[in-house]
């Protein structure tokens, strides 16, 4: 159970150190998602981008059987991050 914690405090801190880099096109909010009760974490963005609505997922990470899954990665990789604190 220690392990899954520090993960979930990894998880928040690398995708919050992401949200204090404000978007730098459009007119779009960034947004954390955390579902706890079953280890899900997204970074998800929306607004609109010259007058087309944007509603997408940059990164989605689970916890899985005591693992971290990243199910999704739409930024130059999130992974190497993630590994930083871990090793810390």
């Amino acid at each position: 159970m220690e392990r899954i914690e520090k993960y979930r405090e990894i998880i928040l801190r690398v995708l919050d150190e992401y949200m204090e880099v404000p978007p730098t096109y459009g007119d779009m909010i960034d947004e954390i998602i955390v579902d706890r009760e079953t280890d899900r974490y997204l970074w998800m963005t929306r607004g609109y981008q010259k007058h087309k609505r944007i509603h997408a997922c940059i990164v989605r990470i689970d916890i899985i059987n005591g693992k971290l899954w990243i199910q999704h990665d739409n930024t130059e990789g999130i992974a190497p991050e993630l590994e930083r604190y871990r090793v810390m």
